[in-house]
């Protein structure tokens, strides 16, 4: 064009060019395998996979997100994990789609439920060979009062429960099975120093006013042997935590 309008160019140009894209070409793509709506689609030739899986419902709950394949020419283009986009932003799964592309969302391989003190706790799908850390990394971590120290698997086999203590750490390298329930306990004690007459009569009050816990008192040293300071109390024991009220 700027053999024909000179003014288009040049270190003073004084002609403007404006373009505006009337009709954009659509294309057909296909959503197959364990979507929600499965099937034929007519998209804008600017469509993205994650535009095509909108459409279609997304996967349904047997199918994986973790690996939908993208086939074009009749051959493996790409296989997705979305899960890179949902973790951390990453936008370089959400490929550009071509005409007669196949979108194959196959079912997922293993599902694992994380409960307890953490800060989102659902269901996650992981991939062979990930384990509690990838677990806790998508689950945002552990939340306020957690037992950080180590976690609780509970693992089905057919009629046999296998459980384990995965301990810090181990867990980088305890890889998580389909099924798997992952559990995080809180902090099981938590400690107040009492220092007043008054809170040592807090604590006799409790110990003589509650029949709901189980109660025990105990004594401790603390310090070295020249600085060394005993703390007595009442340590209340639930079923859910154990809380130590101490005076010293």
């Amino acid at each position: 064009l700027s053999q024909i309008y000179s003014g288009l160019v040049g270190k003073n140009p004084n002609t403007n060019l404006r373009i505006t894209l009337g009709q954009i070409r659509s294309f057909t793509v296909n959503v197959l395998g364990d979507a929600v709506r499965p099937g034929t689609y007519t998209l804008p030739s600017l469509s993205t996979v994650f535009s095509a899986l909108y459409i279609a419902g997304g996967p349904s709950d047997m199918g994986t997100i973790r690996q939908i394949k993208v086939f074009r020419g009749g051959k493996l283009f790409k296989t997705l994990d979305i899960y890179k986009y949902l973790a951390s932003g990453d936008l370089s799964e959400n490929i550009r789609l071509e005409d007669n592309d196949v979108i194959r969302i196959d079912a997922y391989q293993s599902l694992v439920k994380v409960t307890g003190r953490i800060k989102r706790p659902m269901r996650y799908e992981l991939t062979d060979k990930e384990t509690v850390q990838d677990l806790l990394n998508y689950a945002a971590g552990f939340a306020s009062n957690a037992k950080t120290d180590n976690v609780h698997v509970t693992r089905n086999k057919g009629q046999r429960v296998e459980t384990f203590d995965v301990p810090y750490d181990k867990f980088n390298s305890f890889v998580l099975q389909d099924g798997d329930i992952v559990s995080i306990y809180n902090n099981s004690t938590t400690w107040l120093t009492f220092n007043t007459a008054t809170d040592q009569q807090r604590i006799r009050y409790m110990k003589s006013a509650s029949n709901a816990a189980n109660l025990s008192l105990f004594k401790m040293s603390t310090g070295t042997p020249d600085e060394e300071k005993t703390m007595t109390g009442i340590e209340i024991q639930t079923s859910v935590t154990k809380v130590a009220f101490a005076s010293t």
